[in-house]
């Protein structure tokens, strides 16, 4: 029987001021993935450690950084390769944002094959979309959807995402940062950037037995800086 785990999530709350982003267009792509990358792609666990997993993900990198009128900019950079046939659905991404208040554009997304080619995504294959067209309420609701190229079992999944915007509630910045998902986890890193003299009130979800959720607190310069940082996660199974 499969067990269910409970995901580790992290609830971040800042009080501050806001003002608008600007336009940014979708694509640009970026230099050669990083040696730590590179390093955790070399030493990974071959497949068969990961029997009941579509996935794993090598890498799962959430930088926020809230400037002191609270318009904020996060990077989210995940790196993925997949293990079976049912992982090639991790190639299609959808990135929701709300279209209002947000602007989103893509900094890299390349696919490496198993032979080891790099294919860099099109401009043509990304897409925005109102998935909730029907209810005009959820009109802001926007997605940037872009399915990955030439992905086959062994392929090395890799790209970045730019969000730029503002608070949704005046002279506040809040989010949930998510540690655990259907797929293992290499190294999962959370960073929030903020002015130093700014507070952050977090609450840590779910934490596993013998994990402390506890960020690491350190400044440089004019910034305090909240890491969390966890690796070898676990995934998390359905029950049945």
């Amino acid at each position: 029987m499969k067990k269910g785990v409970q995901v580790l999530s992290i609830v971040v709350l800042a009080s501050l001021f806001f003002i608008s982003s600007c336009t940014l267009p979708l694509l640009r792509h970026k230099g050669p993935t990083d040696d730590e990358i590179s390093q955790l792609i070399r030493t990974a666990p071959p497949a068969d450690a990961y029997p009941d997993a579509p996935a794993l993900v090598i890498f799962d990198q959430d930088i926020i950084e809230v400037f002191p009128d609270a318009s904020y900019k996060a990077t989210y950079h995940k790196v993925i390769k997949v293990l079976a046939e049912r992982g090639k659905r991790y190639g299609d991404i959808r990135f929701g944002f709300n279209s209002r208040m947000q602007k989103v554009k893509i900094l890299h997304a390349k696919t490496t094959t198993p032979d080891g080619e790099t294919i860099p995504l099109k401009e043509n294959a990304i897409k925005i979309v109102t998935p909730y067209s029907w209810y005009p309420e959820y009109s802001d609701y926007k997605q940037l959807t872009f399915s990955m190229p030439g992905v086959l079992v062994g392929s090395v999944i890799d790209y970045e995402i730019l969000l730029e915007g503002k608070p949704s509630i005046k002279d506040h910045y809040s989010d949930h940062l998510f540690s655990q998902g259907r797929s293992p986890i290499l190294l999962s890193r959370h960073k929030v950037i903020l002015p130093k003299d700014k507070e952050l009130k977090y609450l840590a979800l779910h934490a596993p037995k013998g994990i402390d959720p506890s960020p690491l607190i350190s400044y440089e310069a004019d910034k305090k800086v909240y890491l969390w940082e966890f690796r070898d996660i676990p995934q998390i199974l359905d029950e049945g």
